[in-house]
């Protein structure tokens, strides 16, 4: 979304403020080379917030929408895991650091899908975009790990499966 955001406003992306709230399963949307990933869940896209601003100034909903929805070419295969490597190493770099960092993380603190958050040495927080509370955040990344095949995940760990999971070879 920054890199889109980036080129369509014609600047650098870190001119570029992404606040993401979004489960694993949106990946089949925004990347065709996920789309056959996980569970078979429902038809529609999963649910997701985002608000983006450039240069400060936010963007309309329907051009967020819009960036979402265009195909982003990604390498299929072994290739993707690079993609989690350099989030994972920003990440670790950023809790090493004393300057707070703003990062899409999955899992902050044990909930369920990914948040914006700022990450520094002082520890991890929500960086929420305004109007959006925690519990709408949750309900969001809850209702789409559906598309994943998760109907549920209780708090002693156990999952209720919502929809068949294709099995990886």
């Amino acid at each position: 979304l920054q890199t889109l955001a980036a080129r369509q406003n014609g600047t650098s992306r870190d001119k570029v403020q992404v606040r993401l709230i979004a489960h694993h399963s949106a990946e089949r949307t925004a990347f065709t080379a996920f789309e056959l990933l996980a569970g078979a869940g429902p038809l529609t896209p999963p649910p997701f917030l985002a608000k983006i601003a450039v240069n400060g100034e936010p963007l309309g909903d329907e051009i967020v929408q819009g960036y979402f929805d265009r195909p982003y070419a990604l390498p299929s295969g072994a290739a993707t895991h690079r993609l989690t490597a350099a989030a994972t190493a920003a990440t670790v770099a950023a809790l090493r650091s004393h300057t707070p960092r703003s990062l899409h993380v999955p899992a902050p603190a044990g909930r369920p899908g990914g948040y914006p958050v700022t990450v520094s040495r002082a520890g991890i927080e929500l960086d929420l975009p305004d109007g959006v509370s925690e519990a709408d955040a949750i309900a969001v990344n809850a209702v789409a790990a559906r598309w994943d095949g998760i109907e549920r995940i209780a708090p002693d760990g156990t999952r209720t499966t919502g929809y068949p999971v294709i099995a990886d070879d």
